[in-house]
């Protein structure tokens, strides 16, 4: 298992002694994803962080046989549905492998552990949290506040490779259009 990425981003946010890396390392576990398998299923608890090691998910909603994409995740991410898990609650979303990926997944009862066996551990999950619910943020007033062509620029411009790497429809869903407006938008930039 390679944990040099993991590792990389958490020491953007904090300082890590080896012997509470090595011990966030035996609790991590590695699982592969094939091409449209789900990681995250609606209507089940969450109970798992993961760190996208490699490929690229979405995470999208459902509702009157439309769906809709929230967002997609791609290496470096940390993705979960801690919400359902400290709630209780069941998720209102499925996260799926658009491509195959590799996760390192830690159940949310050993970050707990973790969290209490280091202040620094607990400081790292505040930042993915506080991370997380700012991107949502960021992603509802775009959708209430900027036309779809503003948010295809700002995707195009902030991640590049994901537009060349997924289907158009799934960009079309993201950006909350039809493919045929997509095209337009795309023909007129």
């Amino acid at each position: 298992m390679n944990l040099d990425a993991i590792c990389k981003e958490i020491k953007k946010v904090i300082p890590l002694t080896e012997n509470i890396f090595r011990e966030f390392g035996k609790m991590l576990t590695v699982v592969h994803l094939e091409k449209g398998q789900v990681w995250e299923h609606e209507g089940k608890l969450a109970s798992h962080l993961a760190f996208v090691n490699n490929g690229i998910l979405r995470k999208y909603m459902q509702k009157n046989g439309n769906e809709f994409i929230e967002d997609f995740f791609i290496n470096g991410d940390f993705i979960g549905n801690y919400q359902s898990y400290k709630l209780n609650e069941v998720s209102k979303s499925c996260t799926q492998a658009l491509e195959k990926c590799e996760l390192l997944t830690l159940s949310f009862e050993r970050l707990e552990y973790l969290i209490d066996l280091s202040k620094n551990i607990g400081t790292f999950s505040n930042h993915i949290r506080t991370k997380r619910m700012f991107e949502l943020s960021d992603r509802y007033s775009s959708m209430l506040s900027e036309t779809p062509e503003e948010r295809y620029r700002w995707l195009i411009s902030n991640k590049p490779d994901l537009v060349k790497k997924i289907p158009q429809y799934y960009i079309a869903q993201y950006l909350g259009v039809t493919p045929e407006t997509l095209s337009r938008i795309k023909k007129k930039l």
